[in-house]
Parts: C-alpha cells; sequence; structure tokens
C-alpha cells in the first residue's frame, strides 16, 4: 500500500483515497513518498563499526601513556622476583653454612675429649700392664709419677670425663699408697701391703676404662 500526502491537511493517505480522513477534502493525489532502503544503512553500519575496532586495535599499543607503565611494571615485577630468589639462596646457604660449622664444632668437641681422655688413661694401662708382667721399683716410681701427672693435667668439662677423672684420681691414690709401702719395705725390711693397694687401684683403672668406652 502506497501512501500520498494530503494537499489540504498534509497527513499522510493510502492514495486510493479519494477524500482526506483527517480533513475531508478532497485528496489530490501527488507523489508517493519515497523512503530510503533499509538495507543501505544496514551495509553502511558494519564498514563504519570495523573501522572503529580498527581504529581503536590499531592505536592502544602506539599510546605511551599505556605502554610505558605495562613494561615499567613487568621489569619492576621480574626484577624483584630475582632479588627474592637471590635473597632466600643467600639465607639457605648461611643457614647450611652455620649447620655445617656447628656439625664440625661438635665433631671436633667429640674428638678432642676423645683424645683428652686417651692421653690421661695411658699412663695408667701402661702401669696396669707393666705390674702383670713385673716391674722394678725405679721404674714404678717414674710410671706412677707420670700416671699422676697425667691425670693432674686432665680437666673434662663432662659429666663422664668428670667421673673417668675421679677414678684415676683414687687408682693414683692407691698407686701412691704402693709406693710408699714399697719404698718402706726396702728401707726397713718386712712385708709390705703393696698387693692390696694395687688391686684397688686396677679397680679404679677399669671402671674408667668402662667408662671411656661407653660402657
Amino acid at each position: 500500500m502506497k501512501l500520498v500526502k494530503c494537499s489540504n491537511c498534509g497527513q499522510s493517505i493510502n492514495q486510493k483515497r479519494d477524500v482526506c480522513p483527517f480533513c475531508g477534502a478532497e485528496a489530490v493525489k501527488a507523489p508517493p513518498l519515497v523512503f530510503p532502503p533499509p538495507a543501505a544503512h544496514a551495509a553502511a553500519a558494519p564498514e563504519n563499526a570495523g573501522e572503529a575496532v580498527s581504529a581503536s586495535a590499531s592505536v592502544w599499543w602506539k599510546r605511551p601513556n599505556i605502554i610505558i607503565p605495562a613494561v615499567v611494571g613487568a621489569v619492576f615485577v621480574v626484577v624483584l622476583l630475582a632479588v627474592s630468589i637471590s635473597i632466600i639462596s643467600s639465607q639457605n646457604a648461611h643457614r647450611k653454612a652455620a649447620a655445617d660449622a656447628a656439625r664440625a664444632a661438635a665433631a671436633k668437641k667429640v674428638a678432642d675429649t676423645r683424645a683428652a681422655t686417651t692421653k690421661a688413661m695411658d699412663p695408667f694401662l701402661q702401669l696396669q700392664a707393666a705390674l702383670k708382667v713385673g716391674i722394678q721399683f725405679a721404674d714404678y716410681t717414674k710410671r706412677v709419677q707420670a700416671a699422676q701427672f697425667a691425670v693432674d693435667s686432665y680437666a673434662p668439662s663432662d659429666a663422664k670425663g668428670k667421673s673417668i677423672r675421679a677414678h684415676l684420681t683414687s687408682a693414683a691414690s692407691f698407686y701412691a699408697v704402693a709406693l710408699d709401702s714399697w719404698n718402706s719395705q726396702i728401707q726397713y725390711g718386712g712385708s709390705g701391703n703393696q698387693q692390696a693397694a694395687w688391686a684397688s687401684a686396677s679397680a679404679e683403672v677399669d671402671q674408667a676404662k668402662a667408662l671411656a668406652a661407653g660402657e
């Protein structure tokens, strides 16, 4: 259905009407109204939209106020991660070095303690062995003095070492008693009590040896 404008009131009416339904005037048929095809608008829209999208897409990365902060932020994150990793690695290395040093110090302390105990006990063990096979008075005197000097020089700080030193000190006292008894026997004759003193000293040495061995 085609529309025409009424020549009197200007309203759009059907071109087949002879009288305008709005003003009642006789209709003068004017040229039909021509409307632009809708396809023209629809065809223009995608092209313009594509140009707008293309323009915005081609511009964002060229804007320094966007790209520069983004690059700076990425570099900052990378540097921060690298510094954090370096700090953590350094801390781990320090902890490992401290732990290794502590273990080495503990091992050295144990080795020094054993060496000091061995040094203190050696004269007693040698004297004990010499008494089993026989010994002269002069040699016995020197060995007793060496044992006494060893126990006087032995100054442990741990409980086991102190117990060992106590047994060695008792053994040295018994060996000294035997020395006095033997000396009196040589000078004045008679029978001495060396055997009893040596037995007591040997028992003390055996206890010290058991402690040193960890029994």
